[in-house]
C-alpha cells in the first residue's frame, strides 16, 4: 500500500519544477508585462500593481496554465485587463454616488436647456465671454 512518505518526494520534486517553470516565465517576461500594464494605466506603478497582481494569480494556477501548453503569457495580459477594468469599474462606481448637488457647471455661456445636474454659475470676467459677447453685436 502507498503511503503519504512514499508520495512526498515524487510531490516536492514536481512542485519544484512548477515553481522553477514559473519563475522562468515571469523573469522573462516581466518587461513586456510592464509595457502593457504601462499601456493600459498610464502610471508605471499601477503597471507595476497590476502584473504583481497578474503574478500572484497564474502562481496560484500555474500548474493547470503550464499544463495547457500553451503560451502564458495572453492569459497573463487577461488578468492584467480584467484587473484594471474591475478597477476603473470600482471608481466609476464611487463617482456615482457623488450627489448631484455637489456638481456645478462653469460654462461661460447662460444655457437654458443644460442637462448638468449642478446649478450654474456666472463665469464673471471670462475672455471667452467677453469675446462671444463682442462677436455676437457687431
Amino acid at each position: 500500500m502507498w503511503g503519504v512518505d512514499d508520495i512526498r518526494p515524487w510531490r516536492d520534486a514536481w512542485t519544484k519544477k512548477i515553481r522553477e517553470a514559473f519563475d522562468a516565465f515571469a523573469r522573462a517576461r516581466i518587461p513586456a508585462l510592464l509595457r502593457f500594464g504601462y499601456a493600459l494605466t498610464g502610471s508605471t506603478s499601477s503597471a507595476a500593481d497590476l502584473v504583481q497582481e497578474a503574478l500572484a494569480r497564474m502562481g496560484a494556477r500555474w500548474a493547470q496554465i503550464a499544463h495547457d501548453g500553451g503560451d502564458p503569457e495572453p492569459y497573463a495580459r487577461k488578468v492584467m485587463a480584467n484587473t484594471w477594468v474591475r478597477r476603473l469599474g470600482a471608481a466609476v462606481a464611487a463617482l456615482l454616488t457623488v450627489p448631484a448637488s455637489s456638481f456645478r457647471c462653469w460654462s461661460p455661456l447662460p444655457r437654458p436647456n443644460c442637462r448638468c445636474p449642478g446649478p450654474h454659475e456666472e463665469a464673471q470676467g471670462s475672455a471667452f465671454m467677453n469675446y462671444e459677447l463682442a462677436g455676437a453685436t457687431s
